[in-house]
C-alpha cells in the first residue's frame, strides 16, 4: 500500500495525501466549506468543515441529529479514530447505503478551533480508500487561526502568518496565489510560478512581482527595487521592492498603504516564490521575507506539514 508523501492544508486542518491526490472543487471559506479530493480516475474523498460559533456546541447532540440523516439507523463504529486536537470522534466504516453505495463516514470535532469536520471516503476505490483509513484519518490535524496557518495544495506549501484570513485565491496549474487579509486592512499575497525557467523566459522578476493575479483598485508609485536574498543557507537570489499603493488622482493621498514584495528563485524546486504585504508598517519585508522562507518546507524537508 501507498503511503501519503503530500499534504493538503486548508481553512485551519491538514491532512496527508497522495501525491496523485488533487482538489477537484473547493466551495466556502473559514466557518463553512468542503472540498473535494480525487485522482485521475475518480474522488477519494470529500472533506466538510464547519465552525459552529461558540462554546455552547453540543457536538453530540448534532452528530445524533446528522447521523438519522445521512445513515438512517446503521451501526456506529465502536472505537473511531481520534487524532490529535479532536476532542471527540465517530465513525461508520465500510457501509452500505442507500442505492447500494459503499461508503465510510468520519467525524471529528475540535473545540480548540471551533472546527466540525465531516469526511466521506469513496470505497469504491479500494485502493485509495485504504490509504484514507489507515494513514490518512490518524493524522488529521488542525491549526487554529491565532498561529501560523499552513495551505497547502497541488503540491504547493504555504503559510500565513497569525490573524490572516483567506479572501481570494487563484489555483491556476503553474501559477498558484492566495491572498489573505488582517487587522488594519493589511493584505498579503502569496505566490508561486512554476517552471521558474519557463515563467523568467517569459518575463523578468520584476516583472511577474508587478503583474497582480487580481485585480488591484490602487496603483502602485514611488516603487523601488533593491537585491534581496533569503533561506539563510539556501541563500535564495531575487529582488525586494518597495512603494506605495494609492487611489487614481484625485484620491490619490486618501488611505495609500505601504507596499513590500519580496520575489526569489528556487532553483531546486524550479519556482518563483513571491510575497507581497500591502498595508504593513516598517516590518514588512520581515514579513515577506518569512512567508517566502516558509514557502514549500514540507517539501524540502521531505515529509508533510
Amino acid at each position: 500500500m501507498d503511503y501519503p508523501t503530500c499534504t493538503i492544508a486548508w481553512e485551519g486542518w491538514t491532512l496527508p495525501a497522495l501525491p496523485a491526490w488533487r482538489p477537484v472543487s473547493v466551495i466556502g471559506d473559514r466557518s463553512r466549506g468542503k472540498m473535494l479530493v480525487g485522482d485521475a480516475v475518480q474522488g477519494v474523498m470529500l472533506i466538510q468543515w464547519w465552525r459552529p460559533g461558540g462554546a455552547a456546541f453540543d457536538f453530540s447532540r448534532w452528530l445524533r441529529a446528522r447521523l438519522r440523516r445521512v445513515a438512517k439507523g446503521l451501526p456506529v463504529d465502536p472505537d473511531p479514530t481520534v487524532p490529535e486536537g479532536f476532542r471527540a470522534a465517530a465513525s461508520l466504516m465500510d457501509r452500505t447505503f442507500g442505492g447500494g453505495v459503499t461508503k465510510s463516514l468520519w467525524y471529528g470535532h475540535a473545540p480548540a478551533d471551533d472546527l466540525v469536520l465531516e469526511i466521506t471516503v469513496n470505497d469504491a476505490a479500494e485502493t485509495t480508500a485504504a490509504v484514507v483509513k489507515r494513514a490518512v484519518l490518524p493524522a488529521v490535524g488542525v491549526r487554529p487561526i491565532s498561529g501560523y496557518t499552513p495551505w497547502a495544495v497541488f503540491g504547493v506549501d504555504f503559510e500565513a502568518p497569525p490573524g490572516y484570513a483567506l479572501k481570494r485565491r487563484c489555483l491556476h496549474a503553474g501559477d498558484m496565489a492566495l491572498e489573505f487579509s488582517a487587522a488594519g486592512r493589511r493584505r498579503l499575497l502569496l505566490r508561486q510560478v512554476y517552471p521558474a525557467q519557463a515563467a523568467l523566459a517569459k518575463r523578468t522578476l520584476d516583472r511577474w512581482v508587478a503583474a497582480a493575479p487580481f485585480t488591484e483598485q490602487r496603483r502602485l508609485t514611488e516603487a523601488t527595487h533593491e537585491p534581496a536574498a533569503v533561506g539563510g543557507e539556501r541563500a535564495l537570489p531575487g529582488i525586494c521592492r518597495s512603494g506605495w499603493r494609492r487611489h487614481a488622482f484625485p484620491l490619490e493621498r486618501f488611505r495609500q498603504q505601504r507596499s513590500c514584495a519580496l520575489a526569489v528563485v528556487d532553483a531546486a524546486l524550479d519556482r518563483i516564490l513571491i510575497a507581497e504585504l500591502t498595508g504593513g508598517d516598517e516590518q514588512g519585508k520581515a514579513t515577506v521575507g518569512r512567508a517566502v522562507e516558509r514557502m514549500n518546507g514540507s517539501l524540502r524537508d521531505g515529509h508533510g506539514i
